[in-house]
């Protein structure tokens, strides 16, 4: 019966330490993926940014070109 106790004893610290291991691969893998969610979120705020920057300065560039297009026909009525 004591010649058992040893391998079991092994064993079970050999078990706990490869628990202990995952538990804190498994963690560390949690807080890697909570700082890319966080990283992924700045990144679409500031592509909702652009997007509607990129939509005001479209909406200029057609009223620009309908006043440049008003003046150029003002002209060729001039000539």
């Amino acid at each position: 019966m004591s010649d058992a106790i040893i391998p079991i004893a092994f064993f079970l610290i050999l078990a706990g330490a490869i628990v202990a291991v995952a538990k804190f691969q498994t963690q560390r893998s949690r807080e890697r993926d909570i700082e890319y969610a966080q990283a992924m979120e700045g990144y679409r705020k500031a592509l909702d940014s652009v997007t509607a920057q990129q939509e005001a300065i479209r909406t200029q560039l057609t009223e620009l070109n309908v006043r440049v297009q008003s003046m150029e026909s003002m002209l060729r009525a001039v000539e």
